[in-house]
């Protein structure tokens, strides 16, 4: 795992001092604290920071091939890499080291700008082609490793971060109002867009090429669409799945150094942890917790229960509410792109627990959307089943589920129902989005102020509805599963996970990202993954023999946080003072009455706003910290 920046000229000779590439390279220093490494030439400068889990000895980087004019860094994992190694030995390369990394550089030789599609890992990859002047930056098929890239300051840059572009020389960081609206309405920003005017996400699954002379060229190596729904002969998939988690987890085990388990006591979790143990039978495997004062939060029990069925050396840890607004801030600072899903807190908060024992944890995350196990998939059914309801019966429920009074316990049952019932009229898409999301369609129309509006992009949803409508012979629940694939996991939650946990140098794997799993989970029609009864039918199938029935059985809960309650207590002076009528109009940005009236609700309890006040907090602190 390490973080990767790099240079390419065009004749802006200013762009090649080498201490630029090292500024670069030092703004990644959480993400491969072991060693630095770098390659300069008089068209490119690349620079690598690793954390060193595969041959601790000889696996530095940058890496060659045997004639030295091919060049290699990659953040992330290649998890067949003994496979492809063996295969390229068989015909006639010759490695001199033991890392995963080089089979990258011989895989090119044989197979050119194809070789990203033989790679079963996360990673980003930057290769440089000396006999043809042109660089090659991948991104893995889910996006799980990040990669930015900018032509705006003279030159091509790219680096693993924000943070590494903006010491390039020449480059002006200024944000771009068009993103915005993706912020707020997803609590994320997507790719291809950042924060930052001129620069861009790569897109997952893609390779870019780019020339000295100003060329670039975009293309998919892999796409999520071409697996969709295809297995339709009744056969039962969940001996084929497990066979093929079960295989994950063994490339996932691989390292040299200290490995663990995140083990929050789900289903996906817990199955990882028995997969993991029957695996290796002759250690207990390290699991790793965390738990909260608030019990409404507290999912210590289910953990505690999968530990000991598995017996695991378990490790746990409960978190006072000052030990994680001090993470807040902590993390707050380290961000280089606003993020307002507050999990991102407990998320970091077991990263760096778990780093104190070890350098790699496997986690479960993916399981959600592979096999349909969140509330709203259940919750669109039944707005599916209420659609023949007539119109005066909803609005008299909607306005019986208004008047429930407000409770800022971790998903209370008022929050879900209001939340439900105020997006049931709105479209499929629309109403996924806003149970799913940050601020609603009719919320950012008032929140910008009149410039900001003007520069902003208003069709959020007909982005995300592009998803929707690939699919236009499917059920719309198989469409709604499609667009968390391609959308709320690929740029929410993968980011979640490799953000807070390089910002600990942990590097997290996730089996259910495997993408031989992925191709076969996705070809499973709807209908065997979820009901109204039921979630992740086929999965808790597949495992019925190792999960607990007190863990197959409870219901989704999440890595949740109070900020409810913490935005009229613990946080009140600051996101008073942040969202203040002097900073919000200073900024010119936001309409600051619709922000008072967000708050004076909030306050008073009439409402629950924590979604809204969050989003707008976790900005003002990311432009304060980042922008100045």
């Amino acid at each position: 795992m390490c973080g990767i920046c790099g240079l390419l000229n065009r004749a802006d000779t200013a762009l090649m001092d080498e201490r630029v590439i090292r500024r670069m390279n030092s703004a990644l220093t959480r993400r491969g604290p072991d060693e630095e490494g770098y390659y300069h030439s008089s068209d490119i400068m690349l620079g690598v920071r690793r954390l060193s889990i595969i041959d601790l000895e000889t696996g530095s980087q940058p890496i060659f091939n045997e004639s030295r004019d091919i060049v290699v860094i990659a953040n992330g994992e290649i998890y067949n890499f003994p496979e492809l190694k063996k295969e390229l030995i068989s015909k006639g390369h010759r490695f001199y080291t033991r890392t995963d990394t080089e089979v990258i550089v011989h895989l090119y030789e044989e197979h050119g700008k194809a070789f990203p599609g033989l790679l079963n890992g996360m990673f980003s990859i930057a290769l440089w082609d000396l006999r043809l002047k042109r660089l090659f930056i991948v991104r893995d098929r889910m996006g799980q490793k990040p990669l930015y890239y900018s032509e705006e300051a003279g030159g091509f840059i790219f680096a693993s971060e924000l943070k590494a572009i903006m010491k390039a020389e020449g480059f002006s960081a200024e944000i771009d109002h068009a993103s915005l609206a993706d912020y707020f309405a997803l609590d994320y920003i997507p790719s291809p867009g950042s924060i930052l005017k001129g620069v861009k996400k790569l897109m997952p699954g893609h390779i870019l090429q780019v020339g000295l002379s100003g060329e670039v060229e975009l293309e998919a190596y892999w796409s999520l669409d071409e697996h969709w729904s295809k297995d339709t002969n009744g056969a039962d998939p969940s001996r084929k799945i497990r066979s093929l988690l079960t295989e994950s987890v063994k490339k996932r085990l691989m390292s040299d150094v200290g490995l663990g388990v995140f083990l929050s006591g789900g289903i996906d979790s817990t199955i990882i942890t028995a997969l993991a143990s029957e695996l290796k039978p002759s250690e207990r495997i390290k699991t790793f917790s965390i738990s909260f004062e608030d019990k409404s939060f507290d999912e210590s029990g289910f953990s505690r229960l999968a530990s000991e069925r598995f017996n695991t050396e378990h490790h746990q840890k409960e978190f006072r509410i000052k030990d994680m607004i001090e993470a807040l801030f902590e993390i707050s600072s380290l961000q280089d792109e606003p993020f307002a899903d507050p999990s991102i807190l407990p998320t970091f908060l077991l990263s760096k627990f778990a780093r104190g024992q070890v350098k790699v944890a496997l986690g479960g995350d993916g399981g959600d959307e592979l096999f349909g196990g969140y509330p709203t998939y259940r919750a669109y059914l039944l707005a599916q089943g209420m659609d023949a309801l007539p119109s005066f019966s909803i609005g008299a429920l909607r306005r019986l589920i208004n008047m429930m009074p407000v409770s800022f316990e971790n998903l209370s049952l008022d929050f879900r129902m209001k939340r439900f019932i105020n997006a049931f009229s709105r479209s499929p898409i629309e109403r996924h989005l806003v149970w799913m999301g940050g601020v609603g369609p009719d919320e950012r129309k008032s929140l910008f102020s009149p410039s900001a509006a003007a520069m902003t992009k208003e069709a959020v949803e007909e982005e995300i509805s592009s998803f929707y409508d690939k699919m236009p012979d499917r059920d719309d629940l198989e469409k709604i599963l499609h667009v968390d694939m391609n959308n709320y996991l690929r740029e929410g939650i993968l980011t979640k996970i490799d953000r807070a946990s390089m910002y600990a140098s942990l590097e997290v794997r996730s089996p259910f990202m495997d993408h031989e799993l992925m191709e076969y989970a996705l070809s499973i029609p709807v209908h065997r993954k979820l009901n109204m009864f039921s979630t992740k039918m086929v999965l808790k199938e597949a495992f019925k023999d190792i999960v607990p029935a007190a863990i197959a059985k409870r219901p989704k809960k999440g890595f949740g946080i109070p900020i409810s309650r913490w935005i009229t207590d613990e946080l009140k002076d600051i996101v008073f003072d942040k969202l203040s009528e002097r900073n919000i109009n200073r900024e010119g940005i936001f309409n600051y009455g619709f922000i008072k009236g967000l708050l004076d609700e909030h306050l008073s309890k009439k409402a629950d706003r924590r979604k809204e006040l969050w989003s707008l907090f976790m900005f003002q602190v990311w432009k304060e910290n980042f922008l100045g």
